[in-house]
């Protein structure tokens, strides 16, 4: 007695169709569920990067998830700010996987300014790229 999938494979059948495109919420969900995983794993930053392109592969718009925003809430969630965490938005941004302004909108968010170590870690962020911002207008416009 033979068996055959044939009936079930059709051309048309196969590779089953991708299912409807996600709500911008759920990839903000899985965005952040993939952050905690790498953290739990202990991903390296380039291994982080990996993964996440595999996770949103084309089409993933890191700055219309969030990506910086996404990374600096979990970083920032203790005490002090979480060291892995960081290191795979350091690397977000040195590899130009979001921009400045998603990181800048980000880092504003924050307002817990008796936490001294997030502090100076978000200060630490901004000196990456503060010598790539231009300003045109007022320096209190600037500030």
């Amino acid at each position: 007695m033979s068996f055959s999938l044939a009936p079930f494979l059709s051309p048309q059948s196969w590779p089953p169709p991708l299912p409807p495109a996600q709500s911008e919420i759920m990839k903000v969900v899985n965005l952040k569920q993939a952050i905690l995983q790498a953290w739990k794993e202990r991903w390296s930053d380039y291994q982080w990067a990996i993964n996440m392109k595999k996770f949103f592969p084309k089409g993933a718009t890191w700055d219309i998830l969030n990506l910086a925003d996404a990374l600096l809430e979990q970083a920032m969630i203790g005490p002090s700010p979480n060291p892995l965490i960081l290191s795979y938005l350091k690397y977000a941004i040195s590899s130009q996987m979001v921009s400045y302004s998603s990181v800048l909108t980000a880092i504003s968010k924050f307002d817990d300014f008796s936490r001294d170590l997030c502090v100076q870690a978000l200060l630490d962020i901004m000196d990456m790229f503060c010598d790539r911002l231009s300003c045109h207008g007022k320096a209190e416009e600037c500030i």
